[in-house]
């Protein structure tokens, strides 16, 4: 990870498949890594923008405007090779499971 590097925010069913839900009074939120707040599931399906790198490799993106510490439990790569894997595998035709 470096700062400018580009993701692609999870679902937030995707991560609660991982990683269950926790329910607070203030607060429901996934217990990833970064702890992904209710708040944060408009992100989810964007692309965000590393702009600064803390303890533990959690991180702020310029799309939130710094709002959150993020982890890399809630994003994946965007492009590439990675992308063109994730495409075929969910493919109907695709023999990849």
């Amino acid at each position: 990870m470096r700062v400018g590097q580009k993701y692609k925010v999870r679902s937030w069913d995707d991560m609660e498949r991982e990683f269950g839900i926790t329910k607070r009074l203030t607060e429901t939120y996934i217990p990833c890594r970064g702890s992904f707040m209710l708040s944060m599931k408009k992100y989810c399906g964007t692309i965000v923008t590393v702009f600064s790198i803390g303890r533990f490799n959690l991180f702020r993106v310029q799309e939130d405007e710094g709002k959150y510490m993020w982890s890399m439990d809630m994003v994946k790569p965007t492009g590439g090779l990675y992308e063109a894997i994730q495409s075929r595998r969910h493919r109907p035709d695709s023999p990849m499971e």
